[in-house]
């Protein structure tokens, strides 16, 4: 049976406030993970190529988010588009919540709400009150 990883961060980030410390941030504990498992493996063996496809799928994920980083503006394309890549590298860490070094505050949940239709707020990682 899989286990379904859900996204219940407690804390939340508007798009446009994401920077290259969060990115850094998670894809440092990602490759962290991936390579410490990788180390364990015999090259060629099959838990070796599942895990070699994980560190390779985080690295491309991560280029991603780089890439929209440097190159977004404030349109609503760019910035959902961000949002997106974001968000699945997100996904990758949600295995290890609970485990030394998970920190969810260091890479929250994005949100995006047009300019228009939000108060701009004052910090950028909240806690999302429920």
């Amino acid at each position: 049976m899989t286990e379904v990883a859900l996204d219940e961060s407690e804390y939340e980030i508007h798009t446009d406030e994401l920077t290259r410390v969060h990115a850094d941030a998670l894809h440092t504990f990602l490759k962290g993970r991936t390579q410490a498992l990788l180390a364990e493996q015999t090259a060629g063996t099959e838990a070796y190529r599942a895990i070699l496809s994980l560190d390779t799928a985080v690295d491309m994920t991560y280029d991603e988010v780089t890439g929209c980083l440097r190159h977004a503006g404030d349109s609503d394309r760019d910035l959902t588009e961000l949002r997106l890549e974001w968000q699945r590298l997100r996904w990758f860490s949600f295995p290890w919540r609970g485990t030394a070094g998970y920190d969810d505050a260091l890479w929250p949940r994005a949100i995006y709400t047009p300019p228009a239709g939000r108060r701009r707020a004052t910090r950028s990682h909240r806690r999302v009150r429920r």
